[in-house]
């Protein structure tokens, strides 16, 4: 009787045992990686990454500049992954296919919008586009947990545009300049970027600013600017196809029409009713600085 009691005890034990190293294991194997990428001089370094965090945490940076100055310890990546896993997206026919505007700027898209074609980046749980102008002041090392915690309720995870007022016209409107419109941009040429055109084809397939006045009287923690996100910090489930379809619809509305991507990301979100989670700004200013 005594053996059998010790027998359950032992089994007991190890069973114990075996469901908490799995529950630790699962725990340490999730992972975030925050990526950007820096093609020609628009940035001379990488910026800081702020303090070690308590999941685990990449910073990866896409360039083609050996020269690029890294004291931050990012971890540099100079495949070509745009022309070695190309988006089947890009059929080389439209306006900013790779094939055809080779702008720096334009082949950013492909690592912002479509990295999920990026063989390693596809083992991350949660992917972290960051434009290559911001740097992490978190100095209390806790962004990853906090975004662990919100993708895995919104799936994606971005800032309201505070200057916009929710009105993705104003958007288009302040668009216009060399950037969009103008052959040559930062000595490289490219093809003129039509925003009014994009937002006219949007409106004529329904897009409505009016539209996020009824969402913001339905949906949490909006705001006044919800309605036009910034795009310079978006966060990702990676896991979640939903997500991908919506990356996917995002990076066709380049390919066809701009790489005005913050008008394309609102377009997309009112596309699929995708209502991702807009953090109030003041929150954004203690975390960031560009």
């Amino acid at each position: 009787m005594i053996m059998k009691i010790l027998l359950i005890l032992w089994n007991l034990c190890a069973l114990a045992s075996h469901i908490m190293k799995h529950s630790s294991s699962s725990k340490s194997d999730f992972s975030i990686a925050f990526i950007t990428a820096i093609y020609g001089t628009y940035e001379l370094s990488t910026k800081s990454c702020g303090c070690r965090q308590n999941i685990k945490t990449d910073f990866i940076c896409f360039t083609n500049e050996k020269s690029l100055k890294n004291k931050y310890g990012w971890i540099l990546d100079f495949n070509p992954y745009h022309t070695l896993n190309p988006s089947v997206l890009d059929t080389g026919n439209q306006l900013n296919s790779l094939k055809k505007n080779k702008h720096y700027f334009n082949i950013a898209k492909y690592y912002k919008q479509a990295f999920h074609n990026i063989p390693r980046l596809k083992n991350y749980d949660i992917v972290v586009w960051m434009d290559g102008t911001l740097q992490m002041k978190d100095s209390n090392c806790g962004m990853s947990e906090w975004l662990k915690r919100h993708v895995s309720e919104y799936k994606i995870v971005g800032w309201s545009h505070p200057l916009r007022n929710g009105s993705l016209y104003a958007e288009v409107a302040d668009s216009n300049f060399d950037k969009y419109n103008s052959p040559i941009w930062r000595d490289q040429a490219q093809p003129i970027q039509n925003v009014s055109a994009q937002y006219e084809a949007y409106v004529k397939e329904g897009y409505n600013d009016n539209y996020w006045n009824t969402v913001r009287k339905h949906v949490k923690n909006t705001s006044p600017e919800f309605g036009v996100w910034l795009t310079n910090f978006v966060a990702f489930d990676n896991k979640n196809e939903q997500v991908r379809h919506f990356l996917d619809l995002w990076y066709q509305q380049t390919l066809d029409f701009s790489t005005q991507d913050q008008v394309s990301f609102a377009y997309v979100v009112d596309r699929l009713d995708t209502i991702h989670t807009a953090r109030q700004n003041d929150h954004w200013q203690s975390l960031w600085q560009q």
